[in-house]
């Protein structure tokens, strides 16, 4: 997921879109060169929902929390595409590995995810990669019948 990083600095962190947990910015580690320490920081909400980067200034982290919290409402709040297959609305699943987006046919379905952002993801990947392959199918069927059509 890639996320644009606005330039003003925010005056505090955005509550978690995902459980509306308050985020801490934390060094992540230190690093030592000749005499100099560098910190590098990182920024998460109480149940771990956040950017993944570390970063070297508390004020990128902050605007890098931001964006991805902005980033992530907007998946949230888009409507999911129905399955091109059979028209239904996924369902999702939960179990001990993640969760997963499920139709009631076999056209489509999201692999299991731990982040409800990447099932959403992972499902409209799903729908543009089956749509493509079924184009491909449709082209080669009609090459084909043309290609026995002239030979007949």
């Amino acid at each position: 997921m890639s996320i644009n990083i606005p330039d003003e600095t925010p005056k505090k962190a955005t509550d978690c879109p995902l459980c509306g947990g308050n985020p801490e910015i934390h060094v992540t580690k230190h690093v030592y060169s000749s005499n100099h320490r560098k910190d590098y920081f990182g920024i998460s909400c109480p149940n771990g929902h956040g950017p993944a980067e570390d970063g070297v200034s508390r004020e990128f982290m902050l605007k890098r929390w931001n964006a991805w919290a902005a980033k992530t409402t907007s998946i949230l709040s888009s409507p999911i595409r129905p399955c091109p297959f059979c028209g239904h609305m996924p369902h999702v699943e939960a179990n001990d590995l993640g969760l997963m987006l499920d139709c009631e046919c076999d056209g489509t379905s999201s692999k299991t995810v731990s982040d409800p952002i990447n099932a959403i993801e992972v499902w409209e990947r799903g729908i543009e990669r089956r749509k493509r392959l079924n184009a491909d199918v449709e082209f080669l069927n009609g090459t084909i019948a043309r290609a026995s059509e002239k030979g007949a």
